[in-house]
């Protein structure tokens, strides 16, 4: 009878463990980090298997672990202080808001930065790629302040009536 007992409650341990073990993983992947840019300090979710070509999450207010580009990008606009229409409209022309490759370049992401452009930007020296989309909206932002809309000058007969 002991046998038994004991044999049943190693599997009833052994079940709830498989049950509790993925939500409990879950939610000590989840880490909150401070934002890198020196210009804000809005709270990251990152997930601790996101590496620099992963992504990066929404902030906390969202209450999500989604990012949302439009919305990271039209607060950066507004701490910038700089025009978000015309950058809203170049990312919808180059990308669609699609974080992918250009197949015919080395372009990627959001703003398509190509790896030259991205070179010189202050978020490749600080080790910061392309690849995450969080750096990916920071370099565009950079982009637009320092060459306004030059770097885009490919699909301007899509954005370029934007005021």
């Amino acid at each position: 009878m002991l046998k038994y007992l004991t044999a049943g409650l190693f599997l009833l341990i052994f079940l709830v463990s498989i049950l509790f073990f993925p939500i409990a993983a879950s939610i000590s992947d989840i880490s909150y980090l401070k934002s890198s840019s020196a210009s804000h300090n809005e709270i990251l979710i990152l997930s601790k298997d996101d590496t620099n070509e992963g992504r990066a999450g929404d902030s906390v207010q969202a209450q999500s672990n989604e990012f949302n580009p439009r919305s990271y990008l039209h607060a950066r606009c507004k701490e910038e202080k700089i025009n978000c229409a015309i950058l809203e409209k170049i990312v919808q022309c180059e990308s669609g808001w699609r974080m992918v490759k250009n197949p015919k370049s080395s372009a990627f992401g959001y703003f398509r930065v190509i790896d030259s452009t991205e070179k010189t930007t202050p978020q490749y020296k600080e080790g910061k790629r392309k690849y995450d989309p969080v750096s990916n909206i920071e370099m565009g932002i950079w982009l637009f302040k320092k060459r306004g809309t030059n770097p885009w000058l490919m699909s301007a007969r899509c954005w370029k009536n934007v005021s």
